[in-house]
């Protein structure tokens, strides 16, 4: 009555599954078309999967003494909450766009999942069009900033993405909306790391680090030791760079393994590492550094499921596979900076002192940075690590794996 609905008319009951079939029912409903809006409500009885439920996510009310939970109402401090039997409803609607942003006037944020699904219906094209979503964000804008200095509801725009991890469609919705937002991170981790390629408002440069819990994803604030390995021994194959994410620096290891084969093309595998950067270090260790693996397969990867993107890592990557291929450990507390070059020259990176910074504050000994590094030699110094500095790739190589 309250939303002036008419028309379908149904009752569910099937256990304390009765919500989901119903949400379900109301799907299929509007996708025949046999309506537009339907209102979805119901309750879920209590059973041992809604009480796992509210007490991972932390809603049951307390006992006095704070210990273990309970099934008393909502507490005075407000620390959980009645557990029996809930009710919910949900108004739900076809993707006219229009009759959306109807319904959602007054709210203080409305998330719209997905933006290539809507559509405005006097327009004669498929949802996802160039045509459907520059008209859809444009309308949503409109709504957002109405003008005359008042302000609209936040929309969050959830996109769909290509297989290469850009945004399906046209490129005019990024071009549309203030921020673009994107959660990165290999799906078989449980690390996902947030970054803005787009805001209007302010910098690209930050990085946000989370790990899926029992509550949902959750901030890692000190990410330092996520993407080293615990041992402290050290091992042949085994060396950390210092890499720096928007503004914040991570010291990231690098793991190699060398196997002798028989093939004709022996395999180059690698996991969180460029494999094309891979191919260009192996022929500079070859040619330059005396490091023969014509013969052998090599599998490279980076701990923890982080992406080793810039090419300061290039100094670690070879350093891990020539100890790998000579069986040499390097030492476990000194971390490589680096850019190396075709001709086998180190190239000095950016951000160097967050680089040496973080290192010094995990307790690392000594970082080997490029020779161009030697005018900030005093300032660099002063945090603590020991600057060893080398021209090219066959130092580093004659020093520490000969």
């Amino acid at each position: 009555i309250r939303f002036g609905l008419k028309g379908l008319n149904a009752t569910i009951a099937t256990g304390f599954t009765a919500s989901l079939d119903a949400m379900g029912y109301a799907m299929d409903m509007l996708r025949l078309g046999r309506a537009k809006t339907l209102l979805v409500g119901g309750v879920e009885e209590l059973c041992i999967q809604t009480f796992l439920g509210f007490y991972k996510l932390g809603l049951l009310a307390r006992s006095l003494n704070g210990t273990a939970p309970s099934f008393a109402p909502l507490h005075g401090a407000g620390c959980g909450t009645l557990l029996g039997e809930g009710a919910a409803f949900f108004v739900c609607e076809t993707s006219d766009l229009p009759a959306a942003l109807k319904a959602t006037a007054g709210a203080a944020v409305v998330v719209l999942d997905s933006i290539q699904t809507v559509r405005v219906p006097t327009l004669r094209s498929i949802s996802g069009s160039v045509l459907q979503i520059r008209e859809s964000v444009f309308r949503i804008q409109e709504a957002a900033k109405p003008g005359d200095g008042a302000n609209g509801p936040a929309f969050l725009l959830v996109g769909h993405i290509t297989k290469g991890g850009e945004i399906a469609g046209p490129k005019i919705l990024e071009h549309m909306v203030d921020c673009v937002l994107a959660f990165e991170g290999d799906r078989r981790m449980g690390l996902r790391f947030l970054r803005a390629q787009k805001n209007r408002f302010g910098s690209t440069d930050e990085i946000g680090v989370f790990e899926m819990g029992g509550k949902g994803l959750e901030e890692i604030t000190d990410p330092g030791a996520l993407f080293r390995s615990a041992g402290p021994d050290a091992h042949p194959g085994v060396a950390v760079s210092s890499l720096v994410e928007g503004s914040r620096a991570f010291l990231v290891e690098i793991q190699a393994l060398t196997q002798e084969v028989s093939l004709a093309m022996p395999r180059r595998v690698a996991t969180g590492v460029d494999p094309r950067r891979l191919l260009s270090i192996l022929a500079v260790l070859d040619k330059r550094a005396g490091v023969r693996l014509g013969t052998s397969d090599v599998f490279l990867t980076a701990v923890g499921g982080f992406l080793a993107r810039e090419p300061a890592a290039d100094l670690a990557v070879a350093m891990a596979i020539a100890s790998a291929a000579r069986n040499r450990p390097l030492p476990a507390t000194t971390a490589f900076v680096g850019e190396v070059t075709l001709t086998g020259e180190l190239r000095l990176p950016p951000s160097l002192d967050r680089r040496v910074g973080e290192a010094a504050r995990l307790g690392f000994g000594e970082i080997v940075l490029p020779d161009s590094a030697r005018g900030r030699a005093g300032r660099l110094a002063a945090g603590g690590v020991d600057i060893i500095y080398s021209r090219s790739i066959v130092q580093c190589v004659e020093k520490y794996v000969r």
